[in-house]
């Protein structure tokens, strides 16, 4: 360490069935050049036998650095306050990092970052992070990392929003001063807009980032992420949507803290969102659910007003990307996908139908394709005259006879017309 004595820094990790890799997270600490922390280890409620805890009381047994919690059931944390309101309660120039279960530090994660954070007067300091297949035997498939090193204060928060975006995803690679995690969320049920199912570090890091000063990004990877499908990441919840749209608003909000939101910061930010669509979207399409489910979660996700602003957006990618026609064409990809996979159900029940139908033209139309747009029209004739709506049946039929008069499903339509009510099938 270069200057004066420091202040303590506090680490956490909640580990939960983590056997197989806590020893990995817990001796990257233990392994650090800077060796004056205070390393709190909560077993979260583990079900695998007690194997999380004897791992983590072994290591408390052998090192008083190391304060042990022990949850009965997860994220269940009435005998833990101390260790789930610890971020509340770190001093001001003390320091504070958080390490998942399964990843780890370098070992002069500490001693660099805390030298980087005398050095540029920071509040909040960042690092590379390295990514790790655990399905491809710990393979690096990517880095997160800055050629030079970038200092935010100021306007500059908001003027180079997108190149540091990446880095305010997560809490883990950063160390944290005191004073800056006033306002971070210890308890999802102490704010009606956290976002439950995932993105709570995203969430939490977007608020310390506007209560710093000073924020730094150290040009280093210094810290080493296991991508585990377990993730919540990788997984379906059933408040996902939900979530999407909460971090959605949360960036717009961290922004206009700044003063009006640029045309390129919305633009990039809509980008974004167009991403954590299609992660969901391919998680749905591949969860095993029902499909009625799949469809109650599909109708939710398009009929949201921020996806309806991302089917409108024109010049999407012209503000923010070198190759808008890319982005262009991966808004189109993913309204494709979806509108593929709702032609290709074969029952939709009568309370869905509408949404249905409502959905599926408006992908077509996000996805430019007018073939599958007038697919939904024509099921919307059928689902109408089915349902014995026969005036709606009427006005949608004489609407496609102008629009595709020639079309060889026109007579088989008007011939449905009237129709009995009944559940739509193909």
């Amino acid at each position: 360490m270069k200057g004066a004595a420091m202040k303590k820094i506090y680490i956490r990790t909640h580990a939960y069935n983590a056997s197989e890799t806590l020893q990995r997270a817990v001796d990257s600490v233990l392994h650090q050049t800077h060796a004056d922390y205070i390393y709190y280890l909560c077993d979260n409620g583990s079900t695998d036998g007690g194997a999380t805890r004897r791992i983590i009381e072994a290591y408390a047994k052998s090192d008083r650095r190391i304060v042990p919690f022990y949850n009965e059931m997860n994220h269940v944390w009435d005998g833990s306050a101390e260790y789930i309101d610890l971020p509340l309660h770190v001093g001001d120039d003390d320091y504070f990092c958080e390490l998942d279960a399964d990843d780890e530090y370098l070992p002069t994660f500490f001693e660099e970052m805390l030298d980087f954070m005398q050095e540029n007067d920071l509040d909040v300091a960042c690092c590379g992070n390295d990514f790790l297949d655990t399905a491809q035997e710990n393979r690096l498939v990517s880095q997160r990392l800055l050629h030079a090193t970038l200092i935010l204060e100021g306007q500059q928060f908001a003027e180079l929003f997108p190149y540091y975006h990446c880095f305010m995803r997560t809490c883990w690679g950063k160390l944290y001063k005191g004073r800056s995690l006033r306002n971070y969320i210890t308890r999802h049920e102490d704010c009606p807009n956290y976002p439950v199912a995932y993105g709570g570090d995203t969430f939490n890091t977007m608020r310390v980032f506007q209560n710093a000063r000073r924020v730094g990004i150290l040009p280093r990877s210094l810290h080493k992420y296991y991508m585990s499908p377990k993730s919540t990441s990788y997984t379906m919840h059933p408040q996902r949507i939900q979530c999407d749209q909460i971090l959605h608003e949360a960036a717009m909000d961290y922004l206009n803290a700044f003063g009006p939101v640029s045309q390129r910061n919305r633009d990039f930010l809509y980008g974004v969102y167009m991403n954590a669509l299609r992660d969901t979207a391919n998680l749905l399409l591949n969860a095993q659910m029902p499909d009625s489910e799949k469809l109650r979660y599909f109708i939710e996700m398009v009929s949201c007003r921020y996806t309806h602003q991302l089917m409108a957006w024109e010049n999407f990618g012209v503000y923010h990307s070198e190759n808008p026609q890319s982005v262009q064409d991966s808004r189109k990809e993913l309204f494709k996908g979806i509108a593929g996979w709702l032609l290709s159900l074969s029952e939709v029940s009568n309370e869905q139908v509408e949404d249905y139908c409502n959905i599926g033209e408006l992908s077509s139309a996000a996805a430019e394709d007018s073939e599958r747009w007038i697919a939904f029209q024509k099921r919307r004739v059928k689902i109408y005259a089915m349902q014995g709506q026969i005036e709606k049946a009427k006005r949608k039929l004489d609407e496609l006879k102008e629009l595709v008069p020639h079309d060889k499903d026109v007579p088989y339509l008007s011939q449905l017309v009237p129709a009995t009510e009944g559940t739509v099938t193909d």
